[in-house]
């Protein structure tokens, strides 16, 4: 967790094994102190084939029927957990900027990865208790919306 103590704040995709039975998180996601991502589809419902077990998943996003580039500059619908990762690193950039411009007297308070999980845990829900979920899906209505909000949040960490 060298990473985490220097303020580095790693989020890695979950893989797609999809068994919840076996101990398939791949790496990097399988190492203590990163941001586990999973997938869900556009429903908010948990991907089949997003990977769970040994260590739990994070947070989900959408990663199904997710538009992205492809050969020769061309474009096409994909799945895995590799196209809902950029979405939760995308909200953790957000989130750290927003931080930074709440506080520019240097005291930030979303440190580390354990901050960020703390923030995002706030703004995440699980409706569906399916442990491929995580924490379950980011609603960030409030996120930035409402600046004491968000201020009440980091203060808290």
């Amino acid at each position: 967790m060298f990473f985490s103590y220097r303020g580095i704040i790693l989020v890695a995709a979950v893989g797609n094994a999809g068994n919840i039975k076996k101990r398939n998180i791949i790496f990097p996601a399988s190492i203590e102190g990163i941001i586990r991502v999973g997938s869900h589809d556009a429903l908010g419902n948990a991907s089949p084939f997003s990977s769970v077990g040994g260590i739990e998943n994070d947070f989900c996003a959408l990663g199904e029927k997710v538009l992205s580039t492809s050969h020769n500059g061309a474009h096409e619908y994909m799945d895995g957990t590799s196209m809902s990762t950029p979405a939760i690193a995308g909200v953790c950039a957000l989130l750290l900027a927003y931080d930074r411009y709440l506080n520019p007297d240097g005291r930030h308070k979303i440190k580390n990865t354990h901050c960020m999980k703390y923030v995002l845990r706030e703004f995440s829900k699980n409706n569906t208790g399916d442990k491929r979920m995580g924490q379950g899906k980011l609603e960030l209505d409030h996120a930035f919306s409402y600046r004491d909000y968000f201020q009440g949040i980091l203060n808290a960490i």
